[in-house]
């Protein structure tokens, strides 16, 4: 079957993890037209993919205010081009939260699933979740889908009796391994992935203990004479307000290097650096891609459910106990510390397209 339009529904953010999926998409499908709605800060993408399609101009986001204002769920403007196009395919990790109250988003986005028959979800964690409710509506949602891919067995768990449309394969950035910049050259550099704490409930009452611990880390590296990079994968998310705050404390020795859609300049300082200090989620697994030593620094379970599947066995730190982690950093120069049988996973991550390639290839 010929495909022509794929219509897009991502977490469309400014977020580097989120926006590498959109890229592996768009790259592994160039041949076909790819639609985005209504984001005007995604034109940065439009450079790297030529196939890409953003819907968005003044009178369209105008009458979408009006429409939810007046909660008119089947007259927003995305259900015409999600029936239009020829599949639907929704992509990006923690998709799937249960929230405390459903807002016009949440609502417009079961809607999506009744309007095209070539539904495909690609690459999500499911939850978290407090009611079962909420995991029952899924599995009746998830039952009308072409294909559903998870990428922790814990999500694929949860589903698997009920669903035989369901595939478990490692997170979709493992298959971006193809797309990296090539001829990179290492350096004495470390690369640290950070994240805001404070806009977050149950963790910021650890915000002075990732700071304390991550500045314990810088000067470690410093009186190694390692050349520190500090990173931002979201600005939205609040990141960068701790990429300032250590900007203003080391003057020297330091580079701030914020994301704001510039995703070969983030893919080479992890490349260049030996050693890469992952918060955010997607800087561990690049930096396992990339073959560096990893220090994980988990604050969710996507996190932990990410290292138990992949049978990390290096030293991997959880937000909440920093205050008593080890300060040794000689420890993080061990084998360990790397992912051995990447090559697996590379592989794996693949069959997040089985289906979707057979019906778009033919």
């Amino acid at each position: 079957v010929f495909m022509k339009k794929i219509f897009l529904r991502a977490y469309f953010n400014t977020n580097l993890g989120d926006d590498l999926f959109i890229d592996l998409i768009c790259k592994r499908y160039s041949d076909y037209s790819i639609f985005m709605i209504d984001n005007k800060n995604y034109h940065f993408l439009k450079k790297r993919n030529k196939n890409i399609n953003i819907i968005s101009n003044f009178v369209l986001s105008l009458y979408n205010k009006l429409i939810r204002k007046l909660n008119l769920i089947n007259l927003y403007s995305s259900n015409y081009f999600v029936k239009r196009a020829d599949l639907l395919i929704i992509i990006g990790g923690s998709m799937f939260i249960e929230k405390e109250t459903e807002n016009f988003y949440d609502k417009l986005y079961y809607n999506y699933f009744n309007l095209n028959s070539n539904v495909f979800v690609i690459g999500s964690n499911f939850g978290p979740y407090k009611n079962d409710d909420f995991l029952i509506k899924y599995k009746k949602i998830f039952k009308n889908c072409k294909q559903v891919t998870v990428r922790d067995e814990n999500s694929y768990n949860l589903f698997k009796d009920d669903l035989n449309n369901l595939v478990y394969a490692p997170d979709l950035i493992f298959g971006y391994n193809k797309y990296l910049p090539k001829n990179v050259k290492e350096e004495n550099q470390i690369f640290v992935s950070v994240i805001n704490l404070k806009g977050r409930e149950k963790l910021f009452k650890y915000y002075d203990s990732y700071i304390n611990y991550l500045t314990s880390i810088f000067n470690y590296f410093i009186s190694k004479n390692y050349k520190i990079v500090i990173s931002s994968f979201c600005k939205n998310e609040g990141d960068e307000e701790i990429t300032e705050l250590f900007k203003r404390k080391y003057t020297d020795n330091i580079e701030i290097i914020n994301y704001n859609g510039n995703i070969d300049d983030i893919l080479i300082n992890i490349l260049k650096s030996k050693f890469v200090v992952g918060t955010r989620f997607h800087s561990i697994i690049l930096g396992f891609l990339s073959n560096k030593y990893v220090l994980p620094i988990s604050y969710s379970n996507k996190t932990d459910n990410l290292l138990s599947d992949l049978n990390f066995n290096g030293v991997m730190y959880k937000i909440e106990n920093l205050p008593t982690c080890e300060t040794n950093f000689d420890i993080f120069f061990s084998e360990n510390q790397k992912l051995n049988n990447i090559n697996e996973y590379v592989k794996n991550s693949e069959n997040h397209f089985v289906e979707l390639d057979k019906l778009i290839k033919g």
